[in-house]
């Protein structure tokens, strides 16, 4: 009986494979549209390689890739937009890894942070009013505001998907920074912020002693010559994904709202499609 080691490595590639990619490799290509031209490359490169390789999304050309090389290919149900469907993502993703023996019990907790968010819902939803909605209540306190968000390392992907949601729902430039190395370098911008400038970090409640007073120094270094007052985000949740997750959904909703506050509708993202046109007419050349 032969055995196979995976290797696992879920990081940032850039456009190309790593040079670990080989036949112990399992690539899983994400793409919820299917179409998505740095997915479909990766996977026929990962391919190439002789790693085993999996493909996840709605359709598109990525289930015709996957149908031509014989490669597995979950389906996922379309939503009313790819960034509204990071839950159903994260599910199929996970399915794949335990099917496989690689994790254990995640889809099982994703169905209990499910349940959570479901009851989180009812606080955050259009019909709550204003002064019991704290996502409407933090939209407001973004409105008008260069939104510079802050966090530790682990909590990363909720600040930068934040930033991410206030570019395509809200049409708001943000950036974001990490926790410690901020402290090393950009904390020196402050001396030059202006009164719309608004930082905001993002906790959690896993924070070791030696985190917290890493969070609470740089906030109250930099409240000395901001402007404006650090805003806080934090959500408890029990274990490390309802950690994630719930802020995500929280500021989710916060993104959706300022874009109300705003006026302007979030659904669509013209410059989005229209750097893909660009993109696939130099491509055709």
């Amino acid at each position: 009986m032969t055995s196979t080691t995976w290797t696992l490595s879920p990081k940032s590639i850039g456009l190309g494979l790593p040079g670990f990619v080989n036949h112990g490799t399992l690539f899983v290509g994400i793409s919820y549209s299917g179409n998505t031209s740095e997915t479909l490359n990766a996977f026929r490169a990962a391919k190439s390689r002789r790693a085993h390789v999996i493909g996840v999304g709605t359709g598109g050309k990525l289930s015709d890739l996957c149908s031509q090389l014989g490669a597995p290919f979950l389906e996922v149900e379309p939503a009313l937009a790819p960034r509204a469907a990071l839950g159903q993502l994260i599910v199929a993703a996970a399915s794949v890894l335990e099917n496989l023996g690689l994790v254990r019990s995640v889809v099982r907790e994703m169905s209990e942070v499910g349940a959570e968010l479901t009851g989180l819902r009812g606080q955050f939803r259009g019909q709550t009013p204003l002064e019991k909605n704290p996502a409407k209540r933090l939209a407001t306190d973004l409105l008008y505001h260069f939104i510079v968000l802050y966090s530790l390392q682990r909590m990363s992907s909720v600040a930068r998907r934040f930033k991410n949601q206030l570019a395509e729902n809200s049409k708001e430039l943000a950036k974001y920074d990490i926790l410690p190395e901020a402290c090393h370098n950009g904390i020196e911008a402050w001396r030059g912020s202006t009164r719309s400038m608004l930082p905001v970090i993002i906790r959690d409640g896993d924070e070791s002693a030696f985190e917290r007073s890493i969070v609470e120094a740089f906030k109250s270094t930099i409240s000395s010559v901001a402007k404006a007052h650090p805003m806080e985000v934090r959500l408890p949740g029990r274990g490390r994904l309802a950690r994630l997750l719930f802020p995500i959904f929280f500021l989710d909703y916060a993104s959706v709202y300022l874009a109300i506050l705003k006026r302007i509708d979030p659904t669509p993202t013209e410059l989005i499609e229209e750097y893909k046109s660009r993109l696939a007419s130099r491509r055709g050349r």
